[in-house]
């Protein structure tokens, strides 16, 4: 059986916490989420996905940021989610989020090494489990 992990951050790996967020100033936090999918289920995840799209008459290559989503999108999405985890008890999602304020020095210096930490947090373990081989690619 394939597995395919999707991967997408809310935020930035910016560290200008003194001015204010989209004014200069960075994302106070950093938030990674994660489906991990058997490969022969991604249908389920892009239905939800395109059907955003679609909704709001947007190009695929035109990237739907959740913010450009009001609150009634925003819930019904996270339901349709809740849906497909009910059906499928082998679709998993995951979420890691850190205050950026509280990150120590080192992953200052090296930001990459912070994303890199999270998404081992949030998935090693999980992709202990499996004997197979993993890929990564956009859920279009």
């Amino acid at each position: 059986m394939n597995t395919s992990i999707y991967l997408d951050e809310c935020g930035d790996l910016g560290w200008s916490l003194d001015k204010p967020y989209q004014k200069g100033g960075s994302s106070r936090y950093l938030t990674l989420a994660a489906v991990v999918v058997p490969t022969a289920k991604t249908h389920h995840i892009s239905r939800v996905i395109r059907g955003l799209y679609k909704a709001r008459n947007r190009k695929k290559s035109n990237e739907l940021k959740s913010v450009d989503l009001s609150a009634h999108e925003r819930s019904n999405f996270a339901r349709e989610l809740l849906e497909i985890r009910k059906k499928h008890s082998d679709i998993f999602f995951y979420a890691i989020t850190v205050k950026k304020s509280g990150v120590n020095e080192q992953f200052r210096k090296h930001p990459n090494g912070l994303y890199n930490y999270m998404t081992k947090l949030m998935l090693l373990e999980k992709m202990g489990t499996y004997r197979v081989k993993f890929s990564c690619h956009s859920i279009f």
